[in-house]
């Protein structure tokens, strides 16, 4: 259990052995204030603790503190929202997050990268102005190069909620690729495709229903003027159906539920 800190108290992480009584503590450095929870850093022995107030510290695999996730240079502690370590462990992906409002409460703010060993600043991923919200980032296997295996981050970034556009950056170099502009809902079934309503009007609500390959070849659009759409789980093999909706600006006789499979052709080509 967790003894929150108070005044000039430390916050405690106690382990208690209920066969001996025997009460094991850590106190828990500044700035931590609590433990919410901890997340081991891959291809290494240290373990992130984070607290309630998203702050960071790492320790080694005698609970020694190693160092605190502090802004460059200053000695005031970061907010890092649901940080995930890179699949080599060598970077921490986070959300530094920002003020909430009535208009958008969730949380959100631009997505950042920072080398694990705390030697450089922090970097700015997602584009100026745009805000990724709470776990809306994770990694996918890339394409093989001559030098191995890459790794793709995947994530939503918007200016306001109701609309985001879907990115693919590599979080070493900074390079970022647009794989959907103004999502309305996308699903990414095996991490390699993309299927759902992109090109969505703020106005209407409606967009284009494709689906592509996150490599984006291979895309097609299926309809437009889609309201909604739903798959079967199994819909990557050719001949399984997709169910969608249309709703013209103006109605018509192309207005309803339609199917339809993903084998070509299969623009507009349901029932």
């Amino acid at each position: 259990y967790v003894q929150s800190a108070s005044g000039d108290t430390p916050a405690e992480y106690h382990t208690l052995d209920l066969a001996t009584g025997t009460d094991t503590t850590l106190v828990l450095p500044a700035p931590l204030v609590d433990l919410a929870k901890s997340t081991a850093r891959p291809q290494s022995d240290e373990v992130l603790y984070l607290d309630s107030q998203d702050h960071g510290v790492f320790f080694g695999p005698d609970q020694q503190v190693r160092r605190a996730v502090l802004q460059y240079g200053g000695d005031k502690p970061v907010r890092m929202l649901t940080p995930k370590f890179s699949r080599d462990g060598r970077y921490l992906i986070y959300i530094d997050p920002q003020p909430t409002t009535q208009i958008d409460p969730h949380p959100h703010g631009p997505l950042m990268v920072q080398d694990a060993d705390l030697v450089n600043p922090p970097r700015q991923l997602s584009t100026p102005g745009m805000s990724v919200y709470s776990d809306d980032f994770f990694f996918i296997d890339g394409p093989s190069t001559d030098a191995g295996a890459t790794v793709i981050l995947v994530f939503w970034a918007s200016i306001v909620r109701s609309s985001a556009d879907l990115y693919f950056a590599n979080h070493e170099t900074g390079e970022l690729k647009v794989g959907a502009s103004s999502i309305g809902s996308v699903w990414m079934p095996d991490y390699s495709h993309i299927f759902g309503t992109v090109h969505e009007s703020a106005q209407d609500a409606v967009g284009d229903l494709v689906v592509k390959t996150v490599q984006g070849e291979g895309g097609r659009t299926l309809a437009r003027a889609v309201t909604e759409s739903t798959q079967s789980p199994d819909w990557i093999e050719s001949g399984n159906l997709v169910a969608y909706v249309v709703r013209g600006r103006a109605s018509s006789d192309h207005d309803g539920l339609w199917g339809t499979t993903l084998a070509p052709p299969s623009q507009d080509g349901g029932q």
